[in-house]
């Protein structure tokens, strides 16, 4: 059983941490890498972020994948907390993958690929799908890049027509999974 002290230190190390994503997502860059990681420290989850100044890139480090998952966003940074592996899980449960006998060479179309995570998602089950993502926003798109770098790739929107759409008019017409109206899919 417990002793009182070590659910009291379990305890301070819960507050500890949550404060400091709070504080994380208040700061940019640098600031908010480091207190992602001592979030992390606090937390022991074995997952640590690096922010890269010059590209203003932020990278997930973390065990189950071999290379850095690199996002523009410091909010997605929460989304990792838990591990990569975590992360897509919750994607593929979102989307019913488990519902679906996947086979080495289907082709799976991304449509809102984001930065790539559903293809995270076949690399770390081991399934050698051909994956084809199409992402309107640039600087998402760019992400994507970096982190499936062997992957047919579009940086474009899907739409019921062929036309040119500004992204406020992507915004009125259509919403992506955040919510936030950025992009037609």
């Amino acid at each position: 059983m417990p002793s009182v002290l070590s659910k009291i230190v379990k305890f301070c190390r819960k507050r500890l941490s949550e404060a400091c994503l709070n504080g994380a997502m208040r700061r940019d860059g640098q600031a908010c890498t480091k207190l992602l990681n001592l979030a992390s420290a606090l937390k022991k989850t074995g997952v640590s972020f690096r922010y890269d100044p010059n590209t203003k890139i932020y990278s997930y480090i973390g065990e189950g994948y071999g290379k850095p998952v690199h996002f523009f966003h410091k909010k997605r940074a929460i989304m990792y907390r838990k591990g990569i592996a975590a992360r897509t899980s919750l994607l593929a449960r979102d989307y019913f993958l488990s519902r679906i006998a996947f086979s080495d060479g289907d082709v799976v179309m991304d449509c809102g690929a984001n930065i790539g995570e559903l293809y995270l998602w076949f690399a770390l089950n081991g399934l050698g799908i051909r994956y084809v993502a199409f992402e309107p926003s640039p600087l998402e798109f760019s992400a994507l890049r970096l982190n499936c770098p062997d992957v047919e790739g579009h940086n474009v929107a899907l739409w019921n027509r062929n036309e040119t759409l500004t992204s406020g008019q992507l915004s009125r017409s259509a919403e992506n999974s955040k919510g936030d109206g950025s992009k037609a899919t």
